[in-house]
């Protein structure tokens, strides 16, 4: 090794190259003692030279020799101090990476580093932890990210708060504390600890503002926050700076107080809770703006421009093809480029623009070249003044710039990421003027496109900032045609792996909101729990510059931040139910706690109605039979709560099961009152407190109990006792589409309070259905009616409801509507419990969750949600079916029970939009079937199963079966096949018909029989060869036609098992009843399952069957059998009531001459009896006296086995026209026949009752037959006009609750004849006394029914002027103005039209009161965009005008522009030339309230 120490720094340079690695070591050793030592002179030929020679060291992968290069740059710093300045931009990126070296010793030298640099004044502390910043929080080596933080805390210990503002790398250490690797996790904590001895309390607010701080994070960091203060380790500058947080010290505390050396320290490992979500950080970057341009900068550039000597249109071409000629020139001097860009900006200046060739030529012409410019131009004075020109031309051209625009933008965009930050910025803020000022459809593809395929996070955070911009510059019409490509962007954005990117998203996400709320709840409801949450916390914090904030239209009143919001140090998580412990017997103090609850709540109870005797024992919010009324607060005066602090411990026992003792009941082992659940009983633990065992296996005895048998029921209930006391308060709410946020919005949703209230009467009880009406027959409205409440003894404590041992009898899907407080008086406090969340889209957000314990309380709340009646919005609904694909393999026992309640549920509430699921449906829940299972577990999936029979429609089920069998790329276990099997033959013994069985011969039912056929031969398992050929007989029972034909198509061998097991079966029926050759079924097998009703045709139903006139619930409602001993009370009872009626026809035919006939002018009734050719005849309406809920009421009735039909005669009508088509049609006389009973009651053609007339309109739901609701409602509204009202008043509430039901069908003549009744009740003056207290609801609903269809339309057009007379002026006005400043088109302008009619009617009350509030909002509808709200706006001022006067009126029109004000006069002088001239000013208004 030839090496000679050098004497002088020039002898160190030129051997700094040498390749040997021995002399490059002890070459750095003899540098770093040169250079330590001061006597020694640093002079020398170039000290670049010196710099460039130590890189190669620093970057090398000899940690030995990178150690001592560390060094020398060091000394060098002690020696040159500031003039080091000059390199610390080369050396500096460097030093950053060996932060992250391997060695210690290495970090340890690079921390020194930058201490020196602080220390000698090379660069300011905030600028050099800035210039770190920019690299350090987001390095990809974690030990960078380790040792940035620890150089933070060396800077704040050495410099203090004063020099050394630490605000801004808050965020982006908060960001740190869940970094993937744990020591960055410490260090942040560390850090923060750091920062709070300086900085005291005031650091707790921020942190508890910081969005992604885990709340464990949180709660530990307040911990050792108070561990520091309380240990005195606070320095002054906490103190002083506390600014009002740290008043309250006293002097001891300020005793502990010391000052702390400023040194070097060792990080201590502290032990941190790992966090497993990676935090997004709710920060701007923390990069210096050095050498960035501004939009100031922009502006005040726009106009500095050369001057320009013109002296006529021609010298402005000369200089613009100059101009063109040196921008487009890649070789002219950069200088001359810039002056050329500017020259443009002068052109503008001087309107250049407006030439006509402008735009269409020269500007494409300009755009090749600001794409040459922007594509290859390497000054970047250049691309700035390119920038600022495009910029100012978006300004002045705004929208004609749309193909310049469109030719520039993605190389524009391509400049976000370039490396010198002028260029980036400039970029920037051009972008940001073509958003503002450009809005051309086109460009949105191209910003769209590169934010999804992007792979700079630094283009895509900037575009996710410009789309804040974009969402709230422009207007909704120029985003609608990209809308969804939009959602799509916004979605996968919010996603975005860079932190900034997602922050800027979740902004312009309630941006967004505000155009397209629909698109925006459905990307809403595809984002997991944390997405969510944060996407909250963003609108709740109103961050982004107002991004956040004015999103009205957000899913409202949600609970995320009550619920699952965190406080100081803690997360409010709801507390989980504790387990059950073995104690000694607490019965007696129990029962003592739970009488004297029980009479603290007799006493606060209101008396019971004269209807509701039988439910004497139950709570206005628990009693069953009870239509929708409001929620019970958990802290109102009622039963108090039980809180988890005052849980009693029950002894161990089975579970919803207490033994009573043959003596006593006084001595069953008590039942534990859970603990709540934060406030929030456990859902399914029944009254009992514990989880009822459906199918337990343990016998249970009957005789000591009233209500064991789940069939034992009045009017035919349903069977099953899970779902038989549905006394939830089950209605069809009024759909809320989401709209814009407007005022008109918010009163349509504060009006649903009014509606609300329709659920309890005058008393304070639930406003019920006439008991005779609810009884007659076992009428239901939706389960309303419990079928436990038919005894006048369910208040007795001996009774079955009350005892504990019947629970399994009385379970319900509902803790809190569902359960009375008869009996047992345990059950006490579920009359206050609600479910844990009542917020959808928090509950959403829960059953999406990963953790079973979230899963749980989401399922829970959503049962419960869909069984107070609620619906799903159709985002909503799907939303949750993809979650539910997930859930049905859960492997959580109780998870899954809870899941397959909420299944019934959503059955119950929509089943007629889960037709397509249906397949989903049946697969999973017969694979789960084919998995080992627990037997309650099992029972509970065919209880499941029993409502799918229930609740879908036959041909529907068979076709999906027939595709689940049938399906050759599936091996099903033979559990599997089995249940399979065993509900194809319930389907077909029990719920089809001949008719349903699919008659196309398709390859799916010839596959199915084929597989049928080789499992009855199977040899396997004789299980499922026996269900096999039941399945077989089943069907074959079925359809024998069909069934025969699809026998004969299969191969000889299967041909003959298949007809040899139904040859055997039919010899052991004909051996064991002999009677089954005279069954009435269309099959030879009937005698095995006989059904009650085959076709409309067939059996003892034939007679209640009409030829032509049957409706469809009638004709495709088979019954199910219960036993033959109902079935013969049933059709006896059937045959009596078509007997009735026969006999009452025929007497009605004879004695018609005593009836009397009214002849009704145009506006006799108003026009108000919607007529069909078919309505002529009589048609048979049936009702069901179980229907279970009012959203699926079609297929109910059609496969509910219990469901009883009878017949209720048509209204006739008598024509005196025949030719008329229109009821209000002039040359039309309608005849209708009706009588007078002596008890008030009117009797109706073929003697139907008034009180008939009403309880079957009580029972309407939308989703029933056309023609039954025509006919119903067109009798009710004769009912409402003559007669004496006094039924339709006594069941008002129920009435209006109906409509509104029916106002929200789909079929618009059904909505017609729903807006008739409603015309009728509001003008009868009988009737006046009850619809008052709900005009803001009934002119809101026929507000909403404007955008139903033409029809609907046109129909409110002329009942307006009908119910104008009867309205009151001062609350009308209240509530159409909202609508006609906010409500968009149609609503506003049915607004106007009702303002118009209410000033014809009451002109004479109108103040000047009420012209301040409307003349604004009508002066605004006179410049609406819409020419028909225009028109009606013009035409209610001038009534307005005539009705108050010019002196009051004149003054107002000065808001309005000249031109209205012109067009006002118009129809001004000709209204009062019509008035003059003899004419009606009526006639003219109510022309212009139909226009």
């Amino acid at each position: 090794m030839a090496y000679r120490k050098p004497s002088d720094l020039d002898g160190f340079i030129q051997q700094m190259p040498k390749a040997d690695m021995r002399v490059k070591v002890q070459l750095a050793e003899d540098l770093v003692t040169f250079l330590s030592d001061d006597t020694n002179s640093i002079v020398c030929t170039d000290m670049g030279f010196l710099i460039d020679g130590l890189m190669p060291w620093l970057t090398g992968s000899h940690f030995k020799i990178a150690q001592k290069s560390l060094e020398a740059f060091s000394e060098l710093i002690k020696r040159l101090g500031s003039d080091f300045n000059a390199y610390t931009a080369t050396v500096l990126p460097h030093v950053i990476d060996r932060l992250g070296d391997s060695r210690d010793t290495v970090r340890e030298k690079a921390q020194l580093l930058l201490r020196d640099l602080m220390e000698h004044r090379v660069l300011p502390p905030q600028a050099l932890i800035d210039k770190l910043a920019t690299s350090c929080f987001k390095h990809k080596n974690a030990k960078v990210r380790e040792e940035f933080l620890q150089t933070i805390v060396n800077a704040l210990h050495e410099y203090g708060t004063q020099q050394l503002s630490v605000r801004v790398y808050i965020p982006p250490v908060c960001a740190l504390l869940g970094d993937p690797t744990v020591n960055v996790r410490e260090a942040a904590i560390q850090t923060l600890v750091e920062i709070y001895k300086h900085v005291g309390d005031r650091l707790r607010p921020d942190l508890r503002r910081m969005d992604d701080v885990p709340a464990s994070k949180l709660a530990m960091l307040e911990q050792k926050f108070d561990q520091v203060k309380q240990e005195g380790l606070l320095l002054p500058s906490a103190l002083k700076n506390t600014n009002g947080n740290g008043v309250g010290l006293d002097e001891a505390d300020n005793i502990g107080l010391r000052e702390r050396p400023t040194r070097m320290i060792k990080r201590p490992l502290h032990s941190a809770v790992s966090s497993s979500l990676r935090p997004k950080p709710n920060v701007n970057d923390v990069t210096g703006d050095a050498g960035a341009v501004t939009m100031e900068s922009f502006e005040s550039s726009f106009e500095v421009v050369p001057q320009l000597n013109i002296f006529h249109a021609k010298d402005m071409d000369d200089i613009y093809k100059q101009v063109l000629v040196i921008i487009s020139d890649k070789n002219a001097d950069w200088e001359k480029r810039v002056d050329a860009l500017k020259k443009i900006r002068a052109l503008l200046i001087l309107s250049y623009h407006t030439q006509p060739q402008f735009v269409a030529v020269q500007l494409k012409e300009l755009s090749l070249s600001f794409v040459d410019i922007l594509k290859e131009e390497l000054r970047s004075q250049v691309i700035r003044e390119a920038c600022i020109t495009i910029a100012y031309m978006s300004k002045t051209l705004r929208n004609k710039l749309d193909a310049f625009c469109w030719s520039i933008l993605e190389h524009l965009i391509n400049l976000i990421q370039n490396s010198a930050k002028v260029i980036a910025s400039a970029s920037t803020i051009a972008l940001k003027y073509i958003i503002k000022y450009t809005h051309a459809p086109k460009l949105l593809k191209i910003y769209t496109d590169t934010l999804n395929q992007s792979k700079s996070k630094d283009i895509r955070s900037t575009l996710c900032e410009l789309m804040v911009l974009l969402f709230e510059e422009w207007q909704t019409k120029a985003l609608e045609r990209n809308a969804t490509v939009l959602r799509d962007t916004l979605k996968k954005s919010i996603g975005d792996a860079d932190c900034d990117a997602r922050r800027h998203s979740r902004y312009a996400y309630w941006a967004f909101r505000r155009h397209f709320p629909e698109l925006a709840d459905q990307i809403y409801g595809t984002l997991d729990i944390a997405a969510q949450r944060a996407l909250e916390r963003e609108r709740e914090g109103g961050g982004g510059g107002g991004t956040g904030t004015g999103t009205g239209t957000a899913p409202e009143t949600r609970r995320t931040v009550s619920r699952i919001g965190r406080t100081p140090g803690t997360l409010q998580k709801p507390t989980p139910s504790m387990r059950s412990i073995s104690a000694v017997d607490t019965a007696a103090a129990q029962r003592a706690k739970v009488r004297a609850q029980y009479t603290l709540y007799s006493r606060q109870r209101k008396p019971l109605g004269p209807n509701n005797s039988n439910q004497a024992s139950m709570t206005g919010a628990a009693a069953s039979g009870s239509l929708p009324r409001p929620r019970l607060n958990s802290n109102s005066g009622g039963t108090p709560a039980t809180t988890p602090g005052s849980v009693t411990p029950r002894p161990r026992g089975r579970a919803g099961v207490s033994q009573s003792q043959p003596g006593s009941r006084s001595t069953s082992p008590s039942t534990k009152l859970r603990d709540q659940y934060g406030g929030i009983g456990n859902y399914y633990r029944g009254a009992t407190g514990a989880i009822p065992k459906k199918a337990s296996g343990i016998p249970r005895s009957t005789a000591s109990s009233r209500e064991t048998s789940p069939t034992r029921s009045g009017g035919g209930l349903m069977k099953r006792s899970m779902y038989s006391t549905g006394a939830g308060s089950r209605r069809t709410p009024e759909r809320n589409n989401p709209v814009r946020p407007s005022a008109a919005a918010r009163l349509l949703a504060q009006s649903r309070e009014a509606e609300h209230t329709l659920g309890v009467g005058d008393d304070g009880q639930p406003d019920y259905v006439s008991g005779d009406y609810m009884r007659s027959g076992g009428m239901r409205m939706g389960r309303k009616l419990m079928g436990r409440d038919e005894s006048d003894d369910i208040d007795s404590e001996a009774s079955s409801v009350c005892s504990e041992r019947s629970f399994d009898s009385s379970y319900t899907r509902g803790n809190k509507s569902n359960y009375s407080l008869s009996g047992s008086h345990t059950r006490l406090d579920w009359s206050t419990q609600r479910a844990p969340f009542d917020d959808i889209e928090t509950i959403i957000q829960f059953c999406a969750s990963t953790h079973w314990s979230e899963r749980k309380d989401g399922l829970i709340s959503l049962t419960q949600y869909l069984a107070d009646g609620k619906e799903l919005t159709q985002q909503q609904l799907k939303c949750v079916l993809d979650m539910f694909r997930k859930m049905f393999m859960d492997t959580h026992t109780k998870v899954y029970s809870l899941f397959l309640d909420t299944v019934t549920e959503l059955i119950l509430v929509h089943a007629n939009e889960l037709h397509e699921w249906l397949f989903i449906l049946l697969t999973r829940l017969f694979n789960k079937l084919g998995t080992d299972l627990l037997n309650s577990m099992h029972s509970k999936i065919w209880k499941t199963l029993q409502v799918v029979h229930e609740y879908f429609p036959t041909q529907l089920q068979l076709k999906e079966l027939f595709r689940i069998i049938s399906d050759s790329t599936q091996t099903p276990t033979t559990k599997t096949r089995i249940a399979i099997l065993r509900f194809l033959t319930d389907l077909a013994n029990t719920y089809c018909k001949s008719s349903d069985f699919p008659s196309d011969q398709s390859q799916a039912c010839e596959r199915t029989v084929l597989k049928l056929a080789q499992l009855a031969a199977d040899q396997k398992s004789m299980e499922l060869r026996s269900q096999a050929r039941s399945c077989l007989v089943a069907l074959y029972n079925l359809n024998t036609p069909q069934m025969t034909l699809l026998l004969a198509d299969l191969p000889k061998v299967y041909q003959d098992s298949a007809r040899s097991c139904i040859h055997s079966h039919m010899r052991r029926q004909s051996q064991s009843c002999n009677s089954g050759a005279n069954s009435p079924s269309s099959s030879p097998l009937s005698s095995s399952s006989p059904k009650p009703l085959q076709s409309p045709s067939v059996g003892p139903f034939a007679s209640l069957q009409s030829h032509h006139h049957q409706l469809s619930i009638s004709s495709t409602s088979p019954r199910s059998r219960q036993s033959s001993v109902e079935q013969e009370l049933l059709f006896s009872s059937e045959l009596d009531i078509q007997h009735n009626i026969q006999k009452t026809s025929e007497e009605i035919r004879h004695c018609f001459g005593g009836q009397y006939q009214t002849a009704l002018a145009p506006n006799g009734f108003n026009g108000h009896l919607q007529y069909h050719d078919q309505g002529q005849q009589d048609s048979c309406a049936s009702l069901s006296s179980n229907s279970k809920t009012q959203s699926s009421a079609n297929t109910t009735q059609s496969n509910t086995p219990e469901s009883a039909t009878m017949r209720l005669d048509n209204l006739e009508r008598e024509r005196t026209t025949q030719n008329a088509k229109s009821p209000t049609d002039d040359a039309k006389v309608i005849t209708v026949s009706i009588n007078m009973a002596e008890n008030g009651e009117l009797i109706l053609a073929s003697n139907l009752m008034e009180s008939e007339v009403v309880r079957v309109a009580l029972t309407l739901t939308k989703d029933q037959p056309v023609e039954l609701l025509q006919t119903s409602l067109t009798n009710l509204g004769i009912c409402i006009k003559g007669g004496n009202c006094e039924l339709p008043n006594k069941h008002f509430r129920s009435i209006m609750r109906m409509l509104l039901n029916i106002l929200e069908a789909e079929h618009t003549d059904v909505v017609i004849a729903g807006l008739h009744v409603l015309s009728k009740i509001m003008r009868s003056n009988k009737m006046r006394h009850n619809w008052m207290h709900f005009l803001e609801l009934i002119l809101l609903k026929i507000i909403q029914c404007y955008q139903h269809s033409k029809e609907a339309l046109r129909d409110i057009d002329s009942m307006i002027p009908r119910i104008a007379p009867s309205l009151p002026l001062d609350l009308s006005i209240n509530i159409v103005n909202p609508v006609i400043a906010t409500g968009e088109f149609p609503t506003n302008l049915c607004a106007i039209k009702i303002l118009l009619e209410v000033t014809e009617h009451h002109g004479s009350e109108i103040t000047d009161a009420h012209l301040d509030i409307v003349f604004p909002n009508l002066a605004r509808s006179a410049d609406d965009t819409q020419s028909m709200v225009r028109k009606a706006a013009v035409f209610c001022i001038v009534k307005l005008y005539f009705v108050l006067g010019e002196e009051k009126v004149k003054p107002k029109l000065s808001v309005l522009n000249p031109s209205k004000v012109r067009l006002l006069n118009v129809y001004i002088e000709k209204q009062r030339n019509c008035i003059s001239g003899g004419g009606s000013s009526t006639k003219n208004s109510s022309a212009a309230s139909s226009s």
